[in-house]
């Protein structure tokens, strides 16, 4: 909802006035919620190959896939969604950095910018976790 409301801000000029609000409301919520469906949906299928059991036949490296996974998982409910999505969309997704600020409606340089901090917090989590998850 709040993402709804953000884009609502954002695009308040380009607003047509003579249509319902309801209605453009409605458009942006829909918008919002299908690229998150998508997001989702990606995510998973990342997570279901890396779990897949004819890759992970040995218990000891199931186990330590998971709390790979775990880990990963944690750092990114960590960072700021601002941070989060350029790096899932393209560390993780493999989308360009034009696309991803396309799509967040930011400048270029801000997403890389957003991009680099979350890669920053990444390898400063890798490093502090050291030989343990190595």
């Amino acid at each position: 909802m709040h993402d709804v409301f953000l884009i609502a801000h954002r695009k308040w000029e380009e607003y047509d006035r003579t249509r319902p609000l309801t209605s453009w409301l409605f458009g942006i919520t829909r918008m919002v919620v299908l690229n998150r469906r998508r997001m989702t949906r990606r995510h998973e299928r990342k997570i279901r190959a890396i779990l897949a059991p004819s890759v992970l036949d040995d218990l000891e490296l199931r186990h330590d896939t998971r709390r790979r996974v775990e880990l990963v998982r944690r750092f990114l409910a960590s960072l700021p969604t601002i941070q989060r999505v350029p790096f899932e969309l393209i560390d993780l997704e493999g989308m360009s950095a034009a696309e991803v600020a396309a799509a967040m409606e930011a400048n270029v340089d801000t997403t890389y910018s957003r991009l680099r901090a979350a890669r920053r917090k990444f390898q400063a989590l890798i490093t502090e976790v050291g030989d343990e998850y190595q």
